[in-house]
Order: structure tokens, then C-alpha cells, then sequence
């Protein structure tokens, strides 16, 4: 696992929003940020497409899954990445909690949720595709009672 998250992005150097996309298990940014215009075609969000942090054969993989569940060291690196990231983004453009919207596929939706509802601020919004809600018996210590109110698609 490398300790650099690979990220592309599109959008204004002043933007009103911002996007964070977390692909799944196998697949590349590439894809997701050519999608764009189709849900942003004025481009007035700030789109950030995230790789996985973990190579194989069958492509990026943010966490291992076996029979005991996720592994949870690497979900946790993930985790502290895209937490980093997000905060680095916001610093960045200026953007307030409230613009952020993480948005995943499959294992990147898996991250998306457990990312957005960790926040002690409440995200814009949350939109996890072909998801599920991984540890949740830990991750009931560590969200935020301010998430409660955040959107969540799923």
C-alpha cells in the first residue's frame, strides 16, 4: 500500500460546490471524472476523482474483504487518505463542511458512507451506489451526532 492517494480533477478554480468520487474495487478514475459534465455541465463544482490506494491484478482496491469482514487496517488508511484530502480540498478552495458531497461506487460507496458520517460537521450530502455501511459496530462510536442531519442516497 503507498501512503500517496492519486487523485484527477475538473472543475473552477472558484467553485460553489465540491464533488469527491470514490471509485470501486477494480476501477480508475479515468471513467468517473469523464462522466462529469453529465451531472455538473456548467462545471460550477469542483469534481475529484480518488484512486484506490492498493494495486492488484484485478486492478485498485481501497480494503481487502475476506470471511472475517474488512481488512480494517487498510480501510483505515483509506479512511485517514480521503479524510486528509477532503480537508486539504476544503482549505483549498475555501469551501465550507456544508459543500462537500463524497459520492461512491461498490467498495468506494462502502468509503463514501462510513467518510461522511465520521465528519464532525455535517457534509452537503452523501451518495453511495451499490454500497454497504462496512465495521458499523465500531463506526457507531465514531459518528458525529451533527451527521444525523446530512443527505445520504443510497
Amino acid at each position: 500500500m503507498t501512503n500517496t492517494l492519486r487523485s484527477i480533477r475538473r472543475g473552477p478554480s472558484a467553485p460553489e460546490r465540491l464533488l469527491v468520487l470514490i471509485p470501486g474495487y477494480g476501477d480508475r478514475p479515468e471513467p468517473f471524472l469523464e462522466r462529469a459534465a453529465t451531472f455538473d455541465p456548467n462545471e460550477q463544482w469542483l469534481i475529484v476523482v480518488l484512486e484506490p490506494l492498493t494495486s492488484s491484478a484485478r486492478g485498485p482496491y481501497w480494503y481487502n474483504v475476506d470471511e472475517n469482514g474488512p481488512d480494517s487496517v487498510a480501510l483505515a488508511a483509506s479512511l485517514t487518505s480521503i479524510d486528509a484530502l477532503c480537508a486539504s480540498l476544503l482549505a483549498e478552495t475555501g469551501l465550507s463542511e456544508d459543500t462537500l458531497v463524497v459520492a461512491g461506487f461498490s467498495q468506494g460507496g462502502a468509503i463514501a458512507l462510513y467518510t461522511g458520517l465520521r465528519h464532525d460537521e455535517p457534509l452537503g450530502g452523501i451518495l453511495a451506489l451499490s454500497a454497504y455501511l462496512p465495521l458499523r459496530s465500531q463506526l457507531a462510536a465514531e459518528a458525529a451526532a451533527a451527521n444525523r442531519k446530512v443527505p445520504i442516497l443510497m
